[in-house]
């Protein structure tokens, strides 16, 4: 079963693949230092995949009924969410979900890994060699690195990827897990400097007993799965809520911003500036564009639910706020503990990062396709269980 599926989904692996390593090197500096049209490439590439992806989902799949009004619906809702924020990166992911139909995610993560294991090597021996350039910053003292990357940044959340990458793919070998994301810790502090990533690779480190205990004990892991899931509803509402009200004069909650680099601070400039819309709007963050907009410097909107509420407005937040929520009920459902778990951390990595909602930093989005086509794969749950082999 699991190999027929595989070979009906290799255009979306194929498609994905490419996509995912042009997107990945379109972070690098390799334009600006070679001269190598990576922005034009960029561009085409999304083009194609874009038919591929449509081709697909329109000629290649079936649907229910009710599947195929979700499908159409909420594509509808994206577009004008699109056209009234000027960023179509919610019809990408939105395209992308619905034809992952069947796709085994512990292939992709596979795939994943691997790309990100070549490219990051390659940039860094490049960025060795000369022929790439390290962009550097100062911070408190430290020299932050981005070894060829276009920022520190960046690379943080590269590390941060493989190091997900490697705990799926190692489920129950937790002396591995914990191992490789203590190296992926101190690389993101040593190197990049990159606080988001560093901070939530430790929550990861930390939340990985819990999932042994979750595989272990029954009772108390359905128990800690609904703690989780509520965790994660919360740093969705608590986000929004921070976002609108006026929390100056609370002490407590000023020192959380004030931890979290003003993350609500500045979310709640946009929405003071901008207010909310039903279908989003365009919000300035860059400076020069502020300017002309009378507003005052730059805007670092990183929030990922405040930006979804502010930029792609209320029907975008609340689609895909339902949507990540069912995801990780349907997760804990199937019992596929170890990506819950993952979804939970990624939860919290968005009161900090937008990375969270973006398909190339957390490709476990797909992973929202379930929710469309659950009924498909309720036969392969324990085969889903059963460890990768790496020579696939």
């Amino acid at each position: 079963m699991i190999i027929r599926i595989y070979k009906e989904k290799i255009l979306f692996y194929y498609t994905f693949i490419i996509w995912f390593i042009v997107d990945v090197l379109s972070h690098t500096t390799i334009e600006k230092s070679t001269g190598i049209p990576l922005s034009l490439i960029d561009n085409i590439t999304d083009i194609v995949v874009l038919i591929i992806l449509v081709s697909q989902i329109v000629f290649e799949q079936a649907y229910s009924r009710i599947e195929l009004l979700f499908v159409v619906i909420i594509f509808v809702l994206v577009s004008l969410s699109a056209f009234s924020c000027g960023d179509n990166k919610f019809i990408s992911l939105f395209l992308f979900i619905v034809a992952a139909r069947g796709v085994d995610m512990k292939r992709l993560t596979l795939w994943v890994f691997r790309v990100l294991v070549a490219i990051t090597s390659i940039v860094i021996l490049l960025t060795s060699a000369g022929i790439l350039d390290d962009k550097t910053y100062r911070r408190i003292g430290l020299v932050r690195h981005s070894l060829g990357f276009e920022h520190p940044n960046v690379l943080g959340v590269v590390i941060f990827q493989i190091a997900v990458c490697f705990c799926i793919l190692n489920e129950n070998k937790i002396i591995r897990q914990i191992i490789a994301i203590v190296v992926a810790i101190l690389f993101d502090f040593m190197v990049p400097n990159s606080q988001s990533p560093t901070v939530i690779l430790v929550v990861l480190l930390i939340v990985l007993p819990i999932y042994q205990l979750i595989q272990r004990k029954e009772y108390r892991g359905a128990t800690l799965k609904n703690w989780m899931l509520h965790g994660a509803i919360a740093c969705n509402f608590f986000s929004v809520l921070l976002t609108v009200i006026d929390y100056s004069k609370i002490p407590i909650l000023n020192r959380v911003d004030d931890f979290l680099s003003m993350r609500f601070k500045y979310a709640r400039i946009a929405y003071r500036e901008s207010g909310i819309k039903l279908l989003g709007q365009i919000i300035y963050t860059a400076e020069e564009n502020r300017k002309r907009m009378a507003y005052k410097g730059h805007l670092f909107l990183d929030n990922a639910y405040a930006t979804i509420l502010l930029r792609y407005g209320i029907v975008i937040y609340v689609i895909f706020s339902l949507a990540y929520i069912s995801t990780m009920r349907l997760q804990m459902k199937k019992r596929n503990s170890l990506l819950f778990v993952i979804l939970f951390v990624f939860a919290i990595y968005g009161i900090m990062e937008t990375s969270m909602f973006m398909l190339e930093y957390n490709f476990l989005l797909i992973c929202m396709s379930d929710i469309l086509y659950f009924r498909d794969r309720k036969n392969l749950d324990e085969c889903d269980k059963k460890p990768l082999k790496l020579d696939a």
